[in-house]
């Protein structure tokens, strides 16, 4: 079983125009996790982290996947630290670290929203 990980990472984005061109250049994404998934065959990658792994994702027209979570607060993550027995190594320096990074998440996110929003038709008038 892999370890769990709490990581605040920088996403950078590897398709140009991604999310109808509101995926941002680079942004951090916390990351709190015990495995990665495994992409199914036509997934695009959206966005990577340093080491090349994928944090942002497509599949089809509109489905959207996110290693991470696009607008964590540390208050999210100070939950999952008391729900489970095991403690990521470096717990308090990353919560420190993902509390410096808040008003640049909270940039991204609000760009990352439009962009979901627009792919996924979630405001288009029904009927």
């Amino acid at each position: 079983e892999a370890p769990l990980r709490f990581t605040v990472e920088r996403a950078r984005r590897v398709v140009p125009g991604a999310l109808s061109g509101h995926l941002p250049q680079s942004f951090p994404v916390a990351v709190y996790m015990r495995d990665r998934p495994v992409l199914p065959e036509g997934a695009t990658v959206l966005a990577e982290s340093a080491a090349g792994d994928p944090l942002v994702f497509q599949i089809g027209d509109n489905c959207l996947g996110f290693l991470g979570h696009p607008g964590a607060k540390s208050a999210m993550i100070e939950d999952l630290i008391m729900e489970f027995e095991e403690v990521p190594d470096g717990t308090a320096e990353t919560l420190a670290e993902l509390r410096a990074a808040q008003a640049e998440i909270a940039a991204a996110l609000g760009q990352i929203m439009v962009g979901l929003i627009e792919i996924t038709g979630l405001m288009r008038a029904s009927g």
